[in-house]
């Protein structure tokens, strides 16, 4: 059964310029301390207990990092968060983020519940809006500056549930900081208590399997990385006791097969169970190559741990491929030889 606590919020609000702050070493920052208990040395999430139907975390966030920038002649702030990234759209205020991941159990959705607070408002903030990559002059959005209200936003985000190596997560992002311009104020979470309840049915990215082993270096990010990791509930196997298959995909010459050997004998060295396809057997088309990709992950005995795809998508040595346009990289100074 579902488990729903009685929703307790504590409030600790003081006023400060900032609550007190020391330089941060070679880098430029001030570290400003948010709490003095000394409970935590650096900000992030606990898990404080889990069961197959909820997870409770704890996040606490003892000190945060500030630069003072000046653009035409007025004074920002950019707020960090070690481990933390920044949200905002394009000449909006820029504010601290925390991200994680949780596991999910198959078919299972997921709520959340905020149990409990401590808050802390720091006075006399602008902070620096979001900028454009290789904007050429500042940017600022003048009527979000000039609202009269935080326009805060939930605090805690649910993103879509995906598959980690066979295993299904949810990532979630916490948003401590609310940030008032008119006023010049920002309200910041110290500590937020957090429970996720895993009720109700949500059949995306089900895993087609749930029972294959993880290899050692997976399970151990895997562990790092999800904050319930450890739970028996939550359907996780045993990972192996050495390391996965290492594929390697390259275009059917001989050149190109001869040049890969020392590669493939020393991950075989290294105790890798390394598997070598040409695309004679793969299919010489990217789709072919997904699909042979996707079937190797899905049946090796030994769990799929690294994807090496040899050759250029044009030219002599070329491998099937698709085209990302996101990140505006065109590919310069990316040209590869493969050398006998």
């Amino acid at each position: 059964m579902a488990r729903h606590p009685t929703l307790l919020i504590f409030f600790v609000v003081a006023s400060a310029l900032f609550a007190s702050s020391s330089q941060a070493a070679d880098t430029g920052l001030e570290k400003i301390i948010l709490r003095t208990d000394n409970s935590w040395t650096a900000p992030g999430v606990t898990l404080q207990s889990a069961s197959d139907d909820h997870c409770t975390i704890a996040f606490d966030l003892p000190y945060f990092y500030r630069e003072t920038v000046t653009v035409e002649d007025k004074t920002y702030q950019v707020l960090t968060l070690p481990g933390g990234g920044l949200e905002g759209e394009i000449g909006q205020p820029g504010l601290p983020t925390f991200s994680g991941l949780l596991a999910l159990p198959i078919g299972r959705s997921v709520q959340a519940d905020i149990l409990a607070r401590e808050d802390l408002t720091l006075d006399d903030v602008r902070i620096f809006p979001i900028q454009p990559e290789d904007a050429d002059e500042f940017v600022i959005d003048d009527a979000r500056y000039a609202a009269a209200d935080k326009q805060e936003k939930p605090t805690v985000i649910l993103g879509a549930p995906a598959i980690m190596h066979g295993r299904r997560v949810v990532p979630f992002v916490l948003r401590p900081v609310a940030y008032d311009p008119t006023a010049g104020t920002v309200t910041v979470s110290t500590r937020l208590e957090i429970d996720f309840t895993f009720a109700g049915e949500d059949d995306r990215n089900n895993p087609r399997s749930s029972t294959a082993a993880l290899p050692a270096s997976f399970a151990s990010l895997y562990a790092d990385r999800v904050v319930n990791a450890a739970p028996a509930a939550l359907d996780k196997s045993a990972e192996t006791d050495g390391l996965g298959t290492y594929l390697v995909i390259c275009p059917d010459n001989g050149d190109v097969v001869n040049a890969l050997q020392p590669l493939l004998d020393w991950r075989r060295r290294q105790g890798y169970q390394v598997k070598l396809a040409t695309t004679t057997e793969t299919g010489s088309s990217r789709t072919a190559i997904k699909s042979y990709i996707q079937t190797i992950y899905d049946s090796a005995t030994i769990p799929l741990e690294f994807v090496v795809l040899v050759g250029d998508y044009g030219g002599a040595i070329s491998i099937p491929t698709w085209f990302e346009t996101i990140s505006g990289y065109g590919g310069e100074g990316a040209d590869v030889e493969i050398r006998s």
